[in-house]
């Protein structure tokens, strides 16, 4: 249904952003460097916590379509990186608790990012319709913006936090963001809380074995 209201996406992008510019619009948010994002990833990639993905056989809800930037999901709170990455698990093996691992990463540079929450409403498009399943529509809409920002904030369907895609060419994000820490799960903590913890008492999962 978005390609079908939105018959020229660039060009009503243009004018949105531009409004943004003239009427401070909180469209974009601007994010300093050293502002750290969370990602739990399967393994510990010898210490490596950031890769954009350009590979046209992985699907992702707002992958550039033609793969010339990769995207790279993370989120705010490490609890949502936990939540999207068990969609849907009660438990969750103590082999994979081990062996997975969440990565902090910082970004090397200010950022520009847009807001999909004060984005729907000026495109006439319901917010459920661009975080949808229909990734022809919501890749059509990363391709877009990622001509004119570093990424796209929106809400995780999980836990309602925040989540973050950014877009580079480079698929190790060179001049965008940075790998800062790479932790076992098992060792992980945030604010003194145990990833064990978290789990259990935020997302109801259970470590077995």
């Amino acid at each position: 249904m978005l390609l079908k209201i939105w018959g020229n996406i660039e060009h009503r992008m243009d004018q949105i952003i531009q409004k943004n510019k003239v009427a401070g619009h909180k469209i974009v948010k601007t994010y300093s460097a050293s502002t750290d994002y969370y990602r739990l990833q399967d393994n510990f990639y010898g210490g490596n916590g950031v890769f954009f993905n350009k590979d046209p056989k992985r699907e992702s809800r707002y992958a550039i379509p033609d793969r010339r930037k990769g995207a790279f999901y993370v989120t705010a709170m490490p609890i949502t990186a936990c939540a999207e990455m068990y969609k849907g698990e009660n438990f969750i093996d103590l082999e994979d608790y081990n062996k997975n691992c969440m990565a902090i990463v910082t970004a090397v540079r200010e950022l520009s990012i847009i807001d999909l929450t004060a984005l729907a409403p000026l495109l006439h498009v319901s917010l459920g319709e661009l975080m949808g399943d229909n990734y022809r529509n919501t890749q059509a809409l990363a391709a877009v913006l990622s001509k004119h920002v570093d990424g796209l904030e929106y809400l995780s369907r999980m836990t309602g936090q925040c989540c973050t895609v950014f877009w580079c060419e480079d698929i190790s994000g060179e001049g965008l963001v940075a790998t800062k820490s790479v932790t076992r799960l098992s060792d992980f903590q945030h604010d003194g809380v145990s990833a064990r913890n978290m789990l259990r008492d935020q997302l109801d999962i259970r470590i077995t074995g």
